[in-house]
């Protein structure tokens, strides 16, 4: 598969949600009396990192339904294994379902009972993420960084190979979970701006275009989504070529990259979200969310795919009481921040280095870096951002300027985060 303008590209996150498209209508065909409803499910790493925090399941298994669903990573062969042209070793192969399925029997996955959440994966790095800078180039950007970056890294296994991850079925539950931040950063950043006509292509929150990698080059808000499918590992084709049996499942998906910037704009392949509790928060306050703890209200709408309808995102009220704490303990360390006349830019990164020597000082594990593998297969060169606000607390450089932060994290983690002692061991 192609994917010179799938990463590293302005338009990362639309180049994806094609992607997307096209496989759930695959998934469609393959039974389309019984399939006819059928989506891919996003994964909810907002809510279950929170309940990771909250010490309702201990590790990234524990944590995610989906995960044990799509056959855990703890049963399986410690063979050698060539997927394509990539060798793996000493890399657990599951061979549960529906990992069986998969071409030779497995997929290569990390063991995720013995991974933990990433502060990268909570809420308050997703929120800061999706309103930074003034244009959706930036956000591209901070997205892909994290949590894109981020949950290939955490899973390892074949997520870790930026060409051959998509076998692995939980890259497409994450990848639809990025697919929702872009729904949401499209609700809070261009919707209000109710643009019309060649505004939607020219407005530097719905799209702005770049230079690619070669072969692609130049993209713009009229250029057509560059997508090819390997043939036998000798040459590539492109997906929607009529000679191609994936055709079908591009047909009627819109051409233009500046036409797939909403989601429920893209005529019959049209689709919205259920977002419930700190996702729907997100949808409904944007920059405020966390900032309040008044529940969103909720919309009444569709819950299933109309054709040439325009369909609305659904919100689900928080109700979950660790999440109504969990903003509690925004709205505390915000007011303080506030009474201290901290800006709102000062608030959110204080608040973010509050959380991350939680996990750093609390919970099991250690705050590290992306594994050089990855870097190296992803042509990272920088340092995962959690990893760095602790490197710079420890170093003394980039304190936390809210006042009584550690009093603030004890009344609502049982833990302040200043210090080990309170260090939770790292048992599975």
């Amino acid at each position: 598969m192609s994917n010179m303008e799938a990463h590293g590209t302005c338009v990362f996150i639309l180049w994806h949600r094609k992607f997307l498209v096209g496989f759930e209508n695959m998934l469609r065909s393959m039974d389309p009396v019984a399939n006819k409803c059928l989506t891919l499910p996003y994964f909810n790493y907002v809510q279950q990192n929170l309940d990771y925090i909250n010490g309702k399941c201990t590790n990234m298994e524990s944590c995610a339904a989906q995960m044990r669903d799509f056959g855990g990573s703890t049963a399986g062969k410690w063979v050698p294994q060539q997927v394509s042209r990539t060798a793996f070793v000493n890399v657990r192969c599951v061979d549960t379902f529906p990992a069986n399925h998969q071409r030779g029997g497995c997929i290569m996955r990390g063991n995720w009972t013995q991974t933990f959440f990433p502060p990268d994966l909570n809420f308050n790095r997703i929120k800061n993420s999706l309103f930074v800078g003034q244009n959706v180039t930036a956000v591209n950007r901070a997205i892909e960084e994290s949590p894109h970056n981020i949950m290939h890294n955490t899973l390892g296994g074949i997520m870790l190979n930026r060409f051959l991850s998509p076998t692995e079925p939980m890259f497409w539950s994450h990848h639809s979970l990025v697919d929702v931040m872009n729904v949401i950063y499209h609700q809070c950043r261009v919707k209000t701006l109710n643009l019309r006509g060649a505004a939607k292509a020219s407005n530097p929150f719905s799209f702005q275009g770049c230079t690619t990698p070669n072969p692609n080059g130049k993209v713009d808000a009229m250029s057509i989504p560059t997508m090819k499918i390997a043939i036998n590992d000798t040459y590539s084709v492109d997906v929607e070529d009529p000679s191609q049996e994936t055709a079908k499942f591009f047909a009627g998906i819109p051409k233009n990259y500046y036409e797939l910037t909403d989601a429920t704009q893209m005529g019959n392949n049209s689709y919205s979200y259920e977002l419930p509790g700190l996702l729907g928060d997100l949808f409904t306050n944007c920059e405020k969310s966390g900032s309040t703890i008044n529940p969103p209200t909720p919309q009444t709408t569709a819950r299933h795919l109309q054709e040439s309808t325009t369909l609305n995102h659904i919100v689900v009220p928080l109700q979950d009481p660790n999440a109504f704490a969990f903003m509690n303990w925004r709205v505390t360390a915000t007011e303080q921040a506030k009474s201290q006349g901290l800006t709102g830019a000062q608030t959110e990164a204080d608040i973010e280095k509050m959380l991350v020597m939680v996990y750093e000082n609390c919970l099991p594990g250690e705050v590290v870096d992306y594994s050089e593998s990855f870097k190296a297969t992803w042509g990272v060169n920088h340092t995962m951002k959690s990893k760095k606000i602790v490197d710079s607390i420890n170093a003394g450089t980039d304190a936390i300027r809210i006042d009584n932060w550690a009093s603030i994290n004890m009344d609502y983690f049982g833990c302040t985060g200043d210090n080990k002692a309170d260090k939770q061991p790292m048992s599975v």
